[in-house]
């Protein structure tokens, strides 16, 4: 009879010292826990695949591998839960080989927005969670929203400007006043308040106003859209 792959292997590590007979799949488990606690076959590197520079050494510290930790008492499961639980992870696979290589390959959260937070703008996710506490160049063109739970409403922020495009060119900013209401803020300057109920009325309202975006590319001014009228 033909011995499968991983009894091979094992009569190869231990060949000599003695002559392994058949196992049950009980027996065989058992020796190659034996084995990783032997020390055969260490975790020697990791590699990395469909991330930025410089995030490997975040991943590895996310899964906390003691040293000299065998390939074979790796707990793959646990170290994929971890890996997940980083804010910029949406989804990851992770192999371990008994070259001592660990694998990963990573599907990153796609940033969607910039926030200001009053102190430094950082990239935020659709769900508002913080994905880099620093915004590269290649993000600068992304939108920015500002202010205390801006981040939580930036789907609604977006989707407000999206959906006004008479405006949207000239939105240099969409801020979170009072966590219930959202202010625009222009290139030239111009605040637009809108009011805490319907503001995409609102801008309709502001939109439906002859040559209303000569006033977007003039002198800054505040349009208070939450007056009646």
């Amino acid at each position: 009879s033909t011995k499968t792959p991983s009894r091979l292997l094992v009569a190869a590590v231990i060949g000599g010292a003695a002559v392994l007979g058949w196992f049950g799949a009980t027996d065989e488990e058992r020796v190659w826990a034996d084995l990783g606690r032997a020390g055969f076959f260490p975790i020697s590197h990791f590699a990395l695949d469909g991330v930025q520079d410089g995030s490997l050494s975040a991943i590895v510290a996310a899964i906390d591998v003691p040293e000299h930790t065998s390939v074979l008492g790796f707990d793959v499961e646990a170290a994929r839960a971890n890996v997940e639980a980083l804010p910029w992870v949406e989804e990851a696979e992770i192999r371990a080989a008994l070259s001592g290589e660990v694998s990963f390959a990573i599907r990153e959260v796609q940033p969607v927005a910039r926030w200001f937070d009053g102190v430094a703008e950082r990239l935020i996710a659709s769900d508002g969670s913080v994905l880099d506490d620093a915004v590269d160049r290649q993000f600068r063109h992304l939108p920015l929203v500002a202010g205390q739970g801006a981040e939580a409403g930036v789907d609604e922020a977006r989707e407000l400007v999206a959906t006004q495009p008479f405006i949207e060119p000239h939105v240099a900013a969409v801020v979170r006043v009072g966590q219930r209401r959202w202010d625009l803020r222009l290139t030239n300057g111009t605040t637009v308040r809108l009011p805490e109920a319907d503001p995409s009325f609102a801008l309709d309202r502001l939109s439906s106003i002859p040559g209303v975006t000569e006033l977007f590319i003039g002198s800054p001014l505040v349009i208070d859209l939450r007056l009646p009228g």
